[in-house]
């Protein structure tokens, strides 16, 4: 029976050694942060101008999802489908409805993984 109580004694000294030294590392990373993350971020903000965003891209909308696609950008998407495809001239009959982003934002890394693993599956193959 000693070295039970041995043992649950070593046990309980050591969670709490890493439980402390964890806590530790969080108020160490949360006073480096303090210390050194707002000066980056001051930095950054004087040394870059804010961009000048024309009032066609802007929406009035507060849906991304719903918000009207330029013309400029279904050109650019229907171009890069024509290279992708191989072909010189658009696919005849075909025409593109609605651009809306398919990704949701976060975007999961594991799905993403697995999108690029069956794309490169479909290219070996």
């Amino acid at each position: 029976m000693n070295d039970f109580t041995l043992g649950i004694q070593i046990m309980v000294i050591g969670m709490g050694v890493v439980f402390a030294s964890l806590i530790g590392l969080t108020y160490l990373m949360e006073f480096m942060h303090r210390l050194f993350g707002e000066k980056e971020k001051e930095k950054d903000v004087t040394k870059s101008p804010a961009p000048a965003v024309s009032p066609e891209a802007t929406s009035p909308e507060k849906d991304p999802a719903s918000a009207e696609v330029p013309a400029e950008v279904i050109a650019a998407i229907t171009a890069g489908l024509a290279a992708y495809l191989d072909t010189a001239a658009p696919i005849v009959g075909a025409r593109i409805k609605v651009v809306r982003r398919q990704i949701p934002l976060p975007a999961s890394t594991w799905g993403m993984a697995g999108r690029q693993d069956q794309m490169h599956m479909r290219q070996m193959g």
